[in-house]
């Protein structure tokens, strides 16, 4: 997958400090918000974040990244809002 990474100026966004990672894959905006727990609360915070800055950005594929998969039930409720998860792991 090739991606390019986009940075908001912030007057144009003052919203847009807090995403992670902007990045394009052809025509769609992926918003991706990164936790270094995969715990409920830190999900639960990811998902608020996401769904608040795709307000701003309709359209927008929507993205968890964490070091480890959460359990199934997180990854439910997030499918339920169609948020994606990727999974970063560093022995690869």
């Amino acid at each position: 997958m090739t991606c390019f990474v986009h940075k908001l100026p912030a007057t144009e966004a003052p919203w847009a400090s807090g995403i992670d990672l902007l990045a394009e894959k052809g025509e769609v905006l992926q918003i991706i918000e990164t936790k270094l727990s995969n715990d409920s609360h830190s999900m639960a915070h990811a998902l608020g974040q996401l769904l608040f800055y795709s307000k701003f950005i309709p359209g927008a594929s929507l993205w968890v990244c964490t070091p480890e998969k959460p359990d199934s039930t997180i990854l439910s409720i997030l499918s339920s809002f169609n948020v994606n998860f990727l999974e970063i792991n560093d022995d690869e």
